[in-house]
């Protein structure tokens, strides 16, 4: 997601995937969320970003 390859690359994605469907199903909070997306880099934030809104199509 953060534009990494590799195996890094997936397990990031995996990561935001887990954490996006966390907040969504209310398995973790909405300020839990936020504070795990605020640790990631702007690349990292402009990609999950872009993924949550692809899934949303």
């Amino acid at each position: 997601m953060v534009g990494s390859s590799g195996e890094d690359g997936r397990a990031v994605r995996r990561e935001a995937e887990r954490v996006v469907n966390e907040v969504a199903q209310g398995l973790r909070t909405l300020d839990d969320g936020v504070a795990w997306f605020s640790t990631l880099s702007p690349v990292g934030r402009q990609a999950v970003l872009r993924e949550v809104v692809a899934a949303a199509r």
